[in-house]
């Protein structure tokens, strides 16, 4: 099961809802640091260190939103695809607000549900809110903490980089020293990430993660054996 979690690309209507993406714009200025030494493979982005939210930064009266935005949702990408033919088909004019984002609802579950594995529908099916392990105050996993919203530390160094959440969410590591994953890894409710740059982006791959709920309203859950890229 692979969960993308930290692809960091141009800001976009439907990229504004992920927190992880608020540093395109410190990574869209790179600096290329390094690119007079030989040796020099990637250019090293500008340091994105700081506090980053999507909370309270804009109001919905701001002309940075557009209506695809507004809508934002946990929507796999295909719906975002069928997001735009209900905006634009003149059939669906008659559609509330509240219609689209049940609509958008029932055709993300269609979609994760042809993703899953038959213990993943079953674990989904039996889940119940009332059993949510932050009721009683357990911090989230690594995938659950990378979909979350509130907002986020981030602290550079030469080595790692940490990423620090509110509410439930777990501190990340991200190894960027060139290590690979080590052998064995005990699983935990972070996992173990490494980190390398491409084209400006970072790219953090996540193993060794303990088995969780990645998101609650979805009730999808990860398996001790998933991986994250």
């Amino acid at each position: 099961m692979n969960i993308a979690v930290s692809t960091l690309e141009k800001t976009s209507a439907r990229s504004r809802s992920k927190v992880c993406t608020l540093l395109a714009a410190a990574l869209a200025g790179s600096a290329l640091l390094f690119a007079t030494l030989p040796y020099a493979q990637e250019p090293t982005p500008a340091n994105f260190a700081g506090v980053w939210s999507v909370n309270g930064l804009e109001s919905l009266e701001s002309p940075n939103w557009d209506i695809v935005g507004l809508f934002s949702c946990r929507c796999a990408e295909e719906t975002y695809a069928y997001l735009d033919t209900l905006l634009h088909d003149p059939a669906n004019d008659s559609m509330s607000a509240q219609e689209i984002v049940e609509a958008l609802a029932a055709h993300t579950l269609e979609v994760i549900a042809d993703r899953l594995t038959d213990t993943g529908r079953s674990v989904g099916a039996a889940f119940d809110l009332a059993d949510d392990p932050a009721i009683q105050c357990e911090r989230f996993g690594a995938f659950r903490t990378a979909l979350h919203s509130d907002p986020i530390e981030i602290e550079v160094y030469d080595d790692r980089i940490v990423i620090k959440g509110e509410d439930l969410t777990v501190d990340r590591t991200v190894h960027i020293d060139g290590r690979g994953h080590p052998e064995n890894t005990a699983r935990s409710p972070e996992g173990h990430s490494i980190g390398w740059f491409e084209d400006g982006s970072l790219v953090i791959e996540t193993v060794g993660v303990s088995a969780g709920l990645v998101d609650d309203q979805l009730a999808v859950h990860n398996s001790d054996q998933a991986r994250s890229v």
